[in-house]
């Protein structure tokens, strides 16, 4: 198959029609059927079926088509490729984070992607989960770094981590001396019943984390007492060391403080982080090269 011919065969299965297929493409008709026998008489075999002017394709024909769509994708995208690599020091990548700890991934993983692409252009814009979701949907930003607090259709994603949240309490709370000191090494568990009577520091509700918090206090009919609501996980520790209420972490966030022990909940809940993007968006090079570095699983979040 040669481009072109893929080019004539796809305008005679979509037109149904040679007259119109050699409008189509600016070619006489007589150019155009002399082509369809000749490769007809190739294959030994009808591709199209004729009744009152309409062709319609046959089983090889079919066969014939989608091969042809095929082709004409790869060539497509082996164009759009090379014009990628050719313009890549003139493009740019606008990245959505929420915060300190997205900022954090980010400047682990900028430094990979600049080493391949060093003249790329990257402009950060930091805001909550819910403004950068409106800007991803709306062509506003290429990608978003968030925790997913449920599925969106509109948006794809590649998961950069999906850990288990902790819980953080004070050194005069009676459960600290069960603790461990870091998140990741937790062994005590309690129930959610347990903390009934207990104050909460939370996100705020414009928070991916605060969605995800809230899913599971519904999934169990629980109301927590809130004191503070704030906008991270660093801040939220901050008035936990200082005995505003319990709160919330993610299992592997570095947080030491000799007033601070962490414990688990008997009935998990888990954060997913991931870089998010429009579907059906046309991923450059660049783009594409970033989110193969995130599936690798090199940088930890």
């Amino acid at each position: 198959m040669e481009l072109k011919e893929i080019e004539y065969f796809v305008a005679i299965a979509e037109e149904g029609n040679l007259t119109r297929a050699s409008e189509r493409l600016y070619l006489s008709q007589p150019a155009m059927s002399k082509f369809l026998s000749k490769l007809e008489d190739s294959y030994k075999t009808k591709l199209f079926t004729r009744k009152n002017n309409t062709l319609k394709l046959t089983p090889a024909g079919q066969i014939y088509l989608a091969g042809a769509k095929q082709i004409q994708e790869i060539a497509n995208n082996i164009d759009r490729e090379i014009l990628d690599i050719s313009k890549s020091k003139f493009m740019s990548i606008s990245i959505g984070v929420t915060g300190e700890r997205t900022q954090r991934y980010l400047g682990k993983l900028l430094p990979i992607v600049y080493e391949r692409f060093p003249d790329l252009h990257v402009d950060i814009v930091e805001f909550p989960a819910q403004i950068l979701r409106r800007m991803l949907k709306n062509d506003e930003i290429d990608l978003g770094i968030y925790a997913i607090p449920e599925r969106d259709e509109a948006l794809a994603h590649t998961i950069i981590s999906d850990e288990e949240v902790v819980l953080a309490v004070h050194s005069s709370h009676r459960l600290f001396n069960f603790g461990s000191e870091t998140p990741s090494e937790v062994s005590y568990r309690v129930s959610l019943e347990e903390l009934q009577n207990d104050a909460f520091v939370l996100l705020r509700e414009t928070t991916s984390m605060r969605a995800v918090e809230d899913r599971f206090f519904a999934q169990h009919s629980f109301s927590p007492k809130k004191t503070v609501e704030t906008k991270g996980t660093f801040s939220s520790l901050i008035f936990v060391e200082n005995g505003f209420g319990i709160g919330f972490c993610p299992k592997n966030y570095s947080f030491s403080s000799k007033d601070i022990r962490y414990i688990g909940l008997q009935e998990p809940f888990f954060y997913t982080s991931a870089i998010m993007y429009k579907r059906g968006v046309f991923l450059t090079t660049p783009m594409k090269f970033l989110l193969s570095t995130v599936r690798q699983n090199t940088i930890k979040f």
